[in-house]
């Protein structure tokens, strides 16, 4: 049980650590280089941001800007895709990249998938039967927790 347990948790905190970044489209309002904080219309709302030291700062042509944060094409109004790390006590910028659809994003829709047509869901009697077999398993699995429950 204890193993069990010690696994789930691992999993747990692997899974949270991999969610600390984030790409999100926004509106450059104010950058900051010599403060390092770069202001942004996202999300509905204005975010001040911390600018990372090693901050990409990618052009429309999809090249870096030699001047990276304190380029003069950086300025209100340009429209742009960030990638934020929101793992600290504060959100840093960690990229921008400039136009509507930039970054990773830029002529990467996704693919359409192909239809597959409709599928019969099967007969009632089909029907009935995985329901059953599933109302036995929920069955089994609160008459396994109620038995561990008595029991540990």
């Amino acid at each position: 049980m204890r193993r069990l347990f010690f696994t789930a948790t691992l999993g747990l905190l692997v899974a949270a650590s991999a969610v600390r970044a984030l790409d999100a489209p926004a509106t450059i309002k104010k950058v900051d280089g010599d403060q390092g904080t770069i202001l942004v219309f996202a999300g509905g709302q204005d975010r001040e941001l911390k600018i990372a030291a090693d901050v990409k700062v990618i052009g429309k042509d999809g090249k870096p800007l030699a001047e990276g944060i304190k380029s003069k094409e950086l300025k209100e109004g340009n429209e742009c895709m960030i990638t934020v790390d929101i793992g600290g006590s504060a959100p840093v910028l960690k990229a921008i990249y400039l136009g509507k659809a930039a970054g990773r994003f830029a002529g990467k829709a996704p693919e359409p998938k192909p239809s597959v047509g409709i599928k019969p869901l099967g007969t009632d009697q089909q029907i009935g039967a995985s329901f059953d077999r599933f109302e036995r398993a929920i069955s089994a699995v609160l008459i396994l927790a109620s038995f561990f429950e008595a029991h540990f």
